[in-house]
């Protein structure tokens, strides 16, 4: 607990933070991610003790970078803003999408977007976690927007076969 983390480490855990974001289209990190999982964690306890004026080594500076990168405070808030303008970004390249395919139908390895092929994959995996209790990161919001424009949530896998 009360883990100090200099300068050079703390901008060191936030590239890995970024980098995760990057791979994962968002940056809610649980501590079974291990040590990052933990730095986050750290994070957001140092920003409770921030918000109620107790000493925490959370600064305004890196407050405003945090939340500029997506960072969820509160895992277990049911709203989930983490990210909203990537989120709405990724949304809005789906309905391009769509205007030019027809569906929404976007392969996990679109060669013409393969950014946009992992966010629909991971739409999907995010929804059906939160169907089973395993998470609560796909909002009913965003539920709705992708339902919205006819996302469809269980797509058949074909394989060819030689």
């Amino acid at each position: 607990m009360g883990q100090t983390w200099r300068r050079g480490q703390w901008a060191d855990r936030l590239r890995e933070v970024v980098k995760y974001r990057n791979d994962n289209e968002h940056c809610n990190l649980s501590q079974r991610q291990l040590s990052l999982g933990k730095w986050v964690s750290n994070q957001q306890t140092a920003f409770e003790k921030f918000q109620s004026g107790k000493a925490a080594s959370m600064t305004p500076r890196r407050l405003q970078i945090l939340n500029y990168i997506g960072f969820v405070w509160d895992a277990m808030d049911s709203r989930c803003r983490w990210d909203d303008d990537g989120w709405m970004r990724m949304f809005e390249e789906l309905i391009e999408y769509k205007k030019k395919h027809g569906n929404c139908l976007v392969p996990s390895e679109y060669k013409g977007n393969p950014k946009l092929g992992r966010w629909v994959s991971a739409q999907r995996k995010m929804y059906h976690d939160t169907k089973k209790g395993k998470s609560i990161r796909m909002t009913k919001e965003r539920q709705h927007k992708l339902e919205g424009i006819g996302f469809v949530w269980k797509v058949m896998r074909w394989k060819v076969m030689r």
